[in-house]
């Protein structure tokens, strides 16, 4: 028994896959292991265009609104599209109700020259 449990510790593909193992073992015990928005909690939202864009405009509308929820300092944030009308946006530990306000709230429009404001939203008529 012990021959053969010598043999079997022996085989290279043996050993190549217990290093594997204990390097898996020890990523996870020192990095842990990162919670999707199923284990930690948080909020999909499913946002629809008024009318399908393509690929391009896409991929502004999404940049713009990840830049604007980043920019509140909420962590793990995805947007990402699908299709040509319809964005999703999940954030974690925030409500439905707290992504929509966070989505809903109006830009700050400013025009700065030198680095000093010259124009406001305020100044700018609808």
């Amino acid at each position: 028994m012990a021959s053969d449990l010598s043999k079997f510790f022996k085989d290279r593909q043996v050993i190549i896959l217990l290093i594997f193992l204990l390097i898996s073992i020890g990523s996870i015990a020192f990095l842990g292991v990162e919670q999707g928005l199923d284990l930690k909690g948080g909020s999909s939202i499913q946002l629809q265009l008024e009318h399908p864009v393509n690929d391009s405009t896409m991929k502004v509308v999404t940049s713009v609104l990840d830049k604007r929820l980043n920019l509140y300092g909420v962590s793990d944030v995805k947007v990402r599209s699908s299709g040509d009308q319809m964005v999703i946006v999940e954030m974690a530990g925030k409500t439905p109700e707290e992504v929509e306000r966070l989505i809903g709230n109006p830009g700050i429009f400013e025009a700065k020259i030198d680095n000093v404001t010259v124009l406001t939203g305020s100044d700018v008529a609808s």
